[in-house]
Order: C-alpha cells, then sequence, then structure tokens
C-alpha cells in the first residue's frame, strides 16, 4: 500500500513538472519535440538573447527609478530649505500654526484614536501632506493634505479632495481661532489655528 502511495506521488510530480515546463521561444511541447538538434540549439540561444535583453530593461528600469527617487529626494530637501528661510523672514499673517486633537482616523479600513498633531503653513501653501499616527500603535500612519491661502486653513483626505475647512479672519486668527472638523473617510477632530506671537 505504501509503495502504491509512493507511485502515485512519483507520478504526480513527474506529470506537474511536465506540465510546467516551458520551451524557448513560447513553443509547445510538440512544436519543440518536431525540431530537429540543430534549430533546438539555435532556439535555445535566440531565447537566451531575450532572457538578457529582458534582463537589462528590467535593470535599466530600476536605475531610472533610482535616479528619479534621487532627483526627488534633492527636490523635496531644496523645497524644505527654501520654505525654513522664507518662514523665519514670513510677513505676519503669513504664516499660521495649527494642531489638530481630539482627533480620530481612518487607518486602512478602520477608524482610531489618532496622535495629537500640530503643524506650520505659509500663505499659499497647498497639498501639503500631514501624517496622524495610531495613538495605540504610532507607527501605523495614515495622511491628510492641508493648506492655507491667508484666510481658509484646509484639512482635505487626497488631492484636494474632500476637504473640510476652517475660516477666519486676522483678526479671529491673532486670537486663535477652532472648530469640529470631519473629512470623509479620513480624520475627525478639532483643528485649532493661529498666528504666531512674535510681530
Amino acid at each position: 500500500m505504501r509503495n502504491i502511495t509512493l507511485l502515485g506521488l512519483i507520478s504526480f510530480i513527474l506529470v506537474t513538472l511536465v506540465a510546467c515546463t516551458s520551451y524557448p521561444l513560447g513553443m509547445s511541447a510538440d512544436e519543440w519535440e518536431a525540431l530537429p538538434e540543430s534549430k533546438r540549439f539555435a532556439a535555445r540561444q535566440q531565447q537566451a538573447k531575450l532572457d538578457e535583453a529582458e534582463k537589462q530593461r528590467k535593470y535599466q528600469l530600476q536605475k531610472e527609478k533610482r535616479k528619479q527617487w534621487a532627483i526627488k529626494s534633492l527636490r523635496e530637501d531644496e523645497e524644505k530649505e527654501r520654505l525654513a528661510a522664507t518662514r523665519s523672514n514670513a510677513a505676519y499673517g503669513n504664516l499660521i500654526q495649527c494642531s489638530i486633537t481630539g482627533a480620530k482616523a481612518k487607518f486602512g479600513k478602520s477608524w482610531h484614536a489618532a496622535q495629537g498633531v500640530s503643524f506650520e503653513l505659509q500663505r499659499n501653501e497647498k497639498g501639503v501632506d500631514l501624517a496622524l499616527a495610531r495613538k495605540d500603535r504610532r507607527t501605523q500612519k495614515t495622511y491628510v493634505e492641508v493648506g492655507f491661502d491667508g484666510l481658509n486653513v484646509s484639512v482635505c483626505k487626497s488631492r484636494w479632495r474632500n476637504c473640510d475647512t476652517l475660516a477666519g479672519s486676522e483678526r479671529e486668527y491673532r486670537r486663535g481661532k477652532s472648530k469640529a472638523i470631519n473629512v470623509s473617510g479620513a480624520v475627525q477632530g478639532r483643528l485649532r489655528c493661529s498666528l504666531p506671537r512674535g510681530w
């Protein structure tokens, strides 16, 4: 009985291997078997060239991706430096400081309490990514976009869609203004913004 079972297992493996066997240039088993040995050799050589070309294509693609990533990182660093410089010299009313507290955010498919977060925006900054960390699992994060046009501070789900906005005047922001926000599918909480002191 054991020998029969073992024989059946070996037969299954052989059938599977034959079924999974691939032939050069996408040939079927019948086409391959019909080829004389000289043409089989030529087919293998041609397939080897195609495989090498595909390997080089993938290598070049990865190389280009790494290059683009490096360029993007450099531009982001330059933008951060530019923003830091302009913020330090920003005129009163052109810079606003905000926080989101008492928040719940959507992490994957579920809503969970989120850590409070603070951020700073210049006038006309838009689509700035803001990370929200899960309160009981800080390594898990979700992202929203924030922006400030000089009067309105917006929090959006993505691509400037599904937004909730805090609208205020310079006088209101000088004292500090807040509202409950509910960004559909992203975050709920209290957004508070004020103009930084020092002017």
